[in-house]
């Protein structure tokens, strides 16, 4: 769906307009960038002043209305953006909607799938509550059973011409608050929020462990495993950087340090930080809120498994031996766990059935959930933060 924006010019913006020249103010009041100033120039009406259409060297007076539209397909001669939108290979499924006092929800036929609760929605953006277990998007074994594929769905339903995109993925086994951009424009602006800082994305985190630092900074470079497809590394010879500042200035320098550092054979690793802080502990576990200043796949469970404390139910990056040699033992391991020693300290294994608790032993999936969004509306710039609650299965791990 085509974007559409317009803007009133009044006598206070002729000064930064140059005296109303068009290219300017599309540039510093409209806040189109140059990429979508060259596609608009290119379509019928693309660009109008009180429906005249005009060129970018043009002016236009105080109380004429600038119109500008951001195409949804890149083509300039109006093609249909199947032809241009890998977006555009997500085939639409059934869905129903469901409004009551707890919300809209969208609701697949498919027995299998579960509802799918939304959160937040205007023109430009929706926000939902994904459930644990779905894949976010089309790949490998799931086309047609992605949250994606429902929120086409949903759209399709209401007559809407709607391709969603991602700003922000999700795993498999992660719950909570997913953003989904509804047209190109708003896809772009979103992509430019995360790069900055104002699209953040808080998680909670339970992991084994009791961390001795409470708060800190995790910066270490994040790379494809090339002997498991799906599952990442870090290099054997980095080591995870934690601070007790978590200043974005101690970020900045560890980050630069890791660049410098990088040589030709590691490469293929990306940069990659995440700041942490412990809010809650019992039966040697850790409770934390977490945040990441760049979206690697995996990088939360493989960041904390990098420092000796693996999400709990992480079947991919939890590590019995490295885990025992920090004195952190496998959750209910009998050949490299200590089940006396960690009952006298307070912290018995968990899943003992002797001196502890099964607590993390009954884990259905890792243990992490997106909990908070905030951004900024993509075309009004007004602060947004939007919530979710924490699912019933890692409440019940809280309870204690």
């Amino acid at each position: 769906m085509d974007k559409i924006l317009e803007f009133t010019l009044t006598a206070a913006d002729l000064d930064a307009t140059a005296g109303g020249l068009v290219n300017l103010v599309l540039k510093n009041c409209i806040r189109v960038t140059g990429h979508e100033i060259s596609r608009a120039k290119f379509i019928p009406g693309g660009i109008t002043a009180d429906g005249r259409p005009v060129t970018v060297k043009d002016r236009i007076d105080a109380g004429q209305t600038l119109r500008v539209i951001l195409p949804e397909s890149l083509s300039g001669d109006g093609e249909a953006a199947a032809q241009d939108l890998p977006e555009s290979r997500i085939i639409p499924q059934p869905v129903s909607v469901t409004a009551d006092a707890a919300g809209k929800r969208i609701l697949p036929e498919d027995p299998e799938a579960l509802p799918i609760p939304v959160l937040y929605e205007d023109e430009d953006i929706l926000v939902v509550d994904k459930p644990a277990g779905q894949v976010v998007h089309p790949t490998h074994g799931h086309y047609l059973d992605t949250t994606l594929n429902y929120v086409a769905g949903f759209y399709e339903r209401q007559g809407m011409d709607v391709i969603p995109r991602l700003a922000g993925r999700l795993d498999r086994e992660t719950s909570g608050v997913l953003l989904v951009a509804k047209n190109r424009a708003a896809s772009g602006r979103l992509q430019r929020q995360r790069a900055g800082s104002s699209l953040v994305r808080t998680y909670l985190a339970l992991v084994h462990g009791v961390l001795p630092e409470k708060e800190g900074i995790i910066d270490c470079p994040i790379g494809r495993d090339p002997d498991r497809l799906g599952k990442m590394r870090v290099p054997a010879a980095a080591e995870a950087l934690r601070t007790s500042s978590g200043s974005q200035q101690a970020a900045a320098q560890s980050s630069d340090q890791h660049q410098e550092k990088e040589s030709a054979e590691e490469r293929p690793f990306l940069p990659a930080l995440t700041r942490f802080q412990v809010i809650d502990e019992f039966s040697g576990l850790s409770l934390m809120k977490v945040t990441i200043d760049t979206g690697r796949t995996h990088q939360i469970r493989l960041h904390m498994a990098a420092i000796g404390h693996p999400l709990v139910g992480d079947r991919l990056y939890g590590d019995d031996r490295s885990q025992a040699a920090i004195g952190h033992p496998l959750v209910g391991d009998r050949l490299y766990g200590d089940d006396r020693s960690q009952a006298a300290i307070g912290h018995p294994l968990v899943g003992d059935r002797l001196y502890g608790d099964d607590r993390a032993s009954e884990a259905p999936r890792t243990m992490l959930h997106a909990a908070e969004l905030t951004l900024l509306q993509p075309f009004t710039g007004a602060p947004l933060q939007i919530r979710a609650e924490l699912p019933e299965d890692f409440a019940r791990m809280l309870r204690h």
